[in-house]
């Protein structure tokens, strides 16, 4: 039985471009998830200025949540450290969820990405789970 959902991640190190600015890093994500054949359907974005984080120095930290018909795409970026990383969950395509984060993640130039993906919600367990309930 299939699953309902993959769940994707991917940690990008020593990104050669990290804006501080959430506005691009929105852009960059809007862009990928369309150009992906995803749906974006509402937007929440935050920066959050160094002196919340103590220990952390450098530009804020920027968190980024696309709500997609297809579930969502977060970000998190930490633009001192040059690292980004980026959590997809999808009902829908698989395929178009590794092409949005292809698609965003090239924008930072990465030096190392390191990656994960699972599959998730087995509808048959489920089911089982339901029935015994």
């Amino acid at each position: 039985m299939p699953p309902i959902g993959w769940s994707f991640w991917a940690d990008a190190y020593n990104c050669k471009v990290c804006p501080d600015e959430n506005k691009v890093v929105f852009d960059w994500a809007i862009q990928a998830v369309k150009e992906a054949g995803l749906h974006p359907v509402g937007v929440v974005a935050h920066d959050f200025p160094v002196e919340k984080h103590p220990g952390l120095s450098g530009a804020s930290i920027i968190e980024l949540v696309i709500k997609l018909e297809e579930s969502h795409f977060a970000v998190h970026t930490w633009p001192e450290y040059g690292l980004v990383c980026v959590d997809i969950f999808t009902c829908g395509d698989y395929a178009s969820a590794e092409k949005a984060m292809d698609k965003f993640l090239a924008n930072f130039q990465p030096g190392h990405v390191e990656r994960g993906g699972d599959p998730r919600g087995n509808l048959l367990q489920a089911a089982l789970w339901a029935v015994t309930k």
